[in-house]
């Protein structure tokens, strides 16, 4: 039970109930950040490009802990945000 697992009844429940505004910028911004992500990745150096792709993870924690209060299953945000950081370290040795 290390993963949580989303039933697709929970995905179109989402769809028809949920802001359809967020659903959409959510949606059109990650299209681009992949597009945007593949293109620095033919483009730049491997060293640079992914920990400067970690450090979305850690920010999207964080501003989802100030701005948006969650607050719940912070320690399992904690033990990510430390993963991508040894990830990151071992990247640049």
């Amino acid at each position: 039970m290390i993963v949580e697992r989303i039933k697709p009844s929970e995905i179109k429940n989402e769809l028809v109930n949920g802001n359809k505004k967020a659903i959409l910028i959510t949606a059109l911004s990650w299209g681009i950040m992949i597009v945007v992500q593949l293109r620095a990745y033919q483009l730049g150096n491997v060293t640079v490009i992914a920990p400067l792709c970690a450090l979305t993870v850690i920010l999207n924690v964080i501003v989802g802990y100030l701005f948006l209060n969650e607050r719940d299953n912070l320690l399992r945000k904690i033990i990510s945000a430390l993963l991508i950081i040894i990830s990151i370290i071992l990247i640049k040795i």
